[in-house]
């Protein structure tokens, strides 16, 4: 099986995830376990597969992507609740294929983001789509599917972009899809700390910053297990 696809079905086995935050001295909050969970996307269309495979047509490297994406168009991964509206949120979200190019925009031309990227040169040597997005600091995800810059072929390499990310523009996230996935299913916390990724909490005491410390893959049972706080009044 694809090692991307493998990587992702380990976490929709687990029964019942969970993510854990620790104590909170300023929220004044103590360590909580809450609910989490993971959920696959539609099946990809016609046009959407054909765009895909015309990204990838010169890169075979990339093959896990299509593999990935002809089993689930986007997956949702670790759900969590906004304290201060009712929808859900996931921590990593790969997007649908007909998102990508809207999802890039933004950070080419005369996109709202295109400032933060100037000076940076890696992204004018290839081909690139957002593949992905973390609902912390506008962070996205970057798959090249070509070029070459500072001798190296970029093609199948992973990169991060946001507004205040612990990452550089141009420093590696995962030379594959399949690595990035591996990393995530090894140890989901270590990998959103390293992007420098984190979600909020909302107290009588304010907003505050709040990091993800652990992930688990059964919740139930937890010493620390709590429901998500209900979402603020306006």
């Amino acid at each position: 099986m694809n090692t991307a696809i493998a990587g992702i079905d380990d976490l929709m086995a687990h029964p019942a995830p969970g993510i854990v935050f620790g104590e909170h001295e300023r929220a004044k909050l103590p360590r909580r376990a809450y609910p989490s969970r993971h959920a696959w996307g539609s099946a990809m269309t016609a046009d959407e597969r054909q765009e895909l495979i015309g990204l990838i047509a010169d890169s075979p490297q990339l093959a896990d992507l299509l593999a990935l994406y002809d089993r689930s168009n986007g997956v949702q991964l670790f759900y969590l609740k906004c304290p201060h509206c009712d929808d859900p949120h996931w921590a990593l979200s790969f997007l649908p294929v007909s998102a990508w190019a809207e999802a890039t925009a933004q950070w080419q031309d005369d996109g709202d983001c295109a400032p933060i990227m100037e000076g940076c040169e890696l992204f004018t040597h290839g081909q690139w789509r957002v593949i992905a997005s973390m609902p912390s600091e506008a962070m996205h995800l970057v798959q090249f599917f070509s070029g070459e810059h500072g001798g190296e072929q970029l093609a199948g390499k992973i990169f991060c972009i946001g507004l205040d990310g612990y990452l550089g523009f141009e420093e590696e996230v995962a030379p594959s899809l399949s690595a990035l996935i591996d990393e995530i299913k090894r140890d989901p916390a270590a990998f959103f700390d390293r992007l420098g990724f984190a979600w909020m909490v909302d107290t009588g005491e304010g907003c505050f910053g709040d990091e993800i410390e652990q992930y688990i893959a059964d919740v139930r049972g937890h010493p620390d297990a709590a429901p998500w706080p209900p979402t603020r009044p306006d």
